[in-house]
């Protein structure tokens, strides 16, 4: 009886700690102070930012969305709003992504080295803006490569780095999950997806992303229905919805999201698969705090545990979500809400 009176409390405790910051949530939502949209020129041309916090005390955070070529600031404003309670949030909207999409783009800006570039520019308009000496960087999937470039070449514009679905070697991480979700299949005794991933073969699948997206279609098919992209479930269609449905975009403007993935993914895709950080760098001068989900097979944590153990920096944490995969800030937010609750309060990470 005493071990059942033990496990209401502890329910009964979470369940008052929820409805608290719930609570704290929509207070702190009411009184929204920083809430700004324009377009900057960035590199050359011009590209939409929009700046969300509740406070100018707060520190600057930069989010580098993933993709290539797919924005996350609805995302965010959905599964994660208590990002913009503990910084002022600067969403960007990358060279060819979304609102920052336009058929007048050169295709050979469309490169890694410019978009640090682009990063760089942005941090100082943000530096400039805000009074500050240094932001905080924040990176999913494509965005957390970018990030960790971004932080290597000027490490001190920036307090810390957090890096989520950490791409690290996309090339040795697409064999890795072609190989997990055929063995899936094979336990599970799925034939149909037997057939269709011996068929296409482990990669490589050619020099071109044309070949490479091919393929890909039918391997993502299957991670998404083994929980390789969203832990315990077949698919990620509820985030395609959540953009049809967020109120932080006008409907006219989805061509124009639809387009720039396209785009990005045409012109970035080869270069990101073929990086590899492990040969390109390994020290840096700023704390760095990885946020990766255990189940992630589109970027698999083993790549990331790896390369984290070899680096060198001021501070290394690798949190690992145990019922995430690639992305535990949608999938695990109380968890990734507590880890960088401690994060900025321990002091350390300045």
């Amino acid at each position: 009886m005493n071990t059942i009176h033990k496990i209401i409390k502890c329910i009964f405790f979470v369940v008052i700690i929820f409805c608290f910051n719930l609570l704290q949530l929509k207070s702190q939502q009411s009184g929204l102070k920083i809430n700004e949209s324009y377009y900057i020129e960035i590199g050359g041309m011009e590209q939409w930012i929009s700046l969300q916090g509740y406070s100018n005390e707060k520190p600057v955070l930069l989010f580098l969305h993933g993709g290539p070529g797919s924005p996350e600031m609805p995302l965010i404003k959905k599964y994660y709003p208590h990002l913009e309670t503990k910084f002022i949030v600067c969403y960007w909207h990358q060279r060819g992504a979304g609102l920052s999409f336009s058929r007048k783009i050169k295709p050979e800006t469309m490169n890694m080295d410019q978009f640090v570039n682009d990063a760089y520019e942005l941090t100082l308009h943000l530096i400039n803006k805000f009074n500050t000496e240094k932001i905080y960087i924040m990176g999913h999937s494509w965005g957390a490569l970018l990030g960790l470039k971004l932080v290597f070449k000027y490490p001190d514009l920036y307090s810390a780095y957090f890096g989520i679905g950490q791409v690290i070697h996309q090339y040795v991480g697409e064999k890795i999950s072609y190989n997990w979700v055929l063995n899936k299949s094979v336990e599970d005794e799925n034939q149909k997806a037997i057939k269709e991933l011996k068929k296409i073969g482990e990669p490589p699948y050619g020099n071109d992303v044309k070949s490479w997206t091919k393929a890909l279609k039918t391997q993502r098919k299957w991670v998404k229905y083994y929980g390789g992209a969203v832990y315990g479930k077949q698919s990620a269609k509820q985030y395609y919805r959540d953009y049809l449905e967020s109120d932080y975009i006008k409907k006219r403007h989805l061509w124009k999201y639809y387009k720039g993935v396209k785009f990005s993914i045409k012109h970035l895709w080869m270069e990101e698969l073929n990086t590899n950080l492990f040969n390109e760098i390994n020290v840096y001068k700023i704390p760095l705090y990885i946020f990766q989900g255990k189940y992630d097979y589109q970027v698999p944590h083993e790549l990331v545990k790896n390369y984290f153990e070899e680096i060198n920096a001021p501070k290394v944490s690798v949190f690992t979500f145990y019922k995430s995969a690639h992305n535990p800030i949608f999938e695990q937010t109380w968890q990734f809400n507590k880890y960088l609750d401690d994060i900025l309060n321990s002091g350390k990470n300045n």
